[in-house]
């Protein structure tokens, strides 16, 4: 049976076909949301006979496609938006990131005004509590130090929202990774964090033909500079510098971990007369084959039925696998929301 899910928005319309034995991705189409490209999707269809379809909130954005498709006698399930949150939430790391870094930008600036309203300031580890303690007890010499004070406490408000919306969106990245099944917590350095960004910005492993491909698209893969009969390599400047920044952070933290076996091998680089920045990179290409082996791994274990899986397309056409009772709950919402036509 051939699934093909279609993500549905307002003026175009994304499928994708996925082989339900194997997960294999057979190809995407994205169409104009007309009739007459919702005959060409149809059309498109039909090298697989045995098809089924899965459109993303059926009663919403993908409600007239839907209708069509029923009416031309194919048979449809509704995917719930609620099925596919783990792909976004996964996804919100970057969301997070931003967060973490406007409170990067406020502490400064209320680190700054402290400076200007108390003598020597506060430690530059000091806590929006301690910051606040200090400005109320503060009384203001001049009309500008009252103003500045005003403006500390507003942007200690601003750093307590802060905390906690990087408080909630942490919590939820925590239970939806942990539900995804991903063993990459297993590897040292490997944090929750720095987990969904590499989940986030490969996708499907698998559509790397080898560990060295993934490690080249990671920008960790050295590019090889000939001159003359001297042979040289230099620092990969492409890739996806996210995940590349992600692997950098795994590394830098294995290689202070006394006794691991990112700090073995970057011990033997030093050795070897390489610089601390020279063997970094080197520990980063090994730990970038070392993801890609774990998250195909993953994905084998998936396919081999050993975890609970549910399969759907995103608007890119990325597959996401739901584990345990996020994919028993999806299949029980597809099976109530069945649209077929006698």
């Amino acid at each position: 049976m051939i699934v093909i899910g279609v993500d549905p928005h307002k003026s175009t319309h994304t499928a994708t076909a996925v082989d339900s034995g194997t997960n294999k991705d057979l190809g995407s189409l994205r169409i104009s949301a007309d009739l007459n490209s919702y005959r060409e999707l149809v059309k498109w269809a039909g090298q697989w006979p045995e098809r089924i379809w899965a459109v993303e909130n059926a009663s919403g954005l993908g409600h007239h496609l839907t209708q069509w498709l029923v009416s031309q006698a194919e048979a449809v399930v509704d995917v719930p938006a609620t099925a596919t949150a783990r792909v976004r939430e996964l996804s919100r790391g970057g969301r997070r990131i931003d967060l973490v870094r406007h409170k990067g930008r406020l502490t400064n600036q209320l680190h700054a005004l402290l400076r200007e309203l108390l003598p020597g300031g506060l430690d530059r580890a000091f806590t929006t509590e301690e910051a606040s303690d200090a400005l109320r007890r503060l009384t203001p010499a001049s009309g500008a130090d009252a103003m500045r004070k005003e403006v500390g406490l507003a942007i200690i408000g601003d750093l307590r929202r802060l905390r906690f919306q990087i408080d909630d969106i942490t919590t939820r990245i925590e239970v939806e990774l942990k539900a995804s099944g991903t063993s990459l917590l297993e590897i040292e350095g490997v944090g929750t964090i720095t987990a969904c960004r590499i989940l986030s910005r490969t996708g499907d492993p698998a559509r790397f033909r080898d560990q060295s491909a993934f490690a080249s698209y990671a920008g960790t893969a050295p590019i090889e500079v000939a001159s003359a009969d001297k042979q040289r390599h230099r620092l990969s400047r492409e890739g996806d510098r996210s995940l590349n920044a992600a692997i950098y952070i795994v590394a830098v933290t294995q290689a202070r971990m006394a006794g691991s076996a990112g700090n073995v091998y970057y011990r033997r680089k030093l050795d070897e007369g390489k610089t601390s920045r020279e063997a970094i990179r080197c520990l980063k290409r090994q730990i970038a084959k070392r993801l890609w082996r774990k998250m195909i791994s993953d994905a084998g274990e998936a396919a081999d039925g050993s975890r609970s899986v549910c399969v759907l397309v995103g608007a890119a056409g990325e597959i996401a696998s739901l584990s345990d009772r996020a994919a028993q709950r999806s299949e029980i919402d597809l099976r109530s929301t069945t649209f077929v036509r006698d």
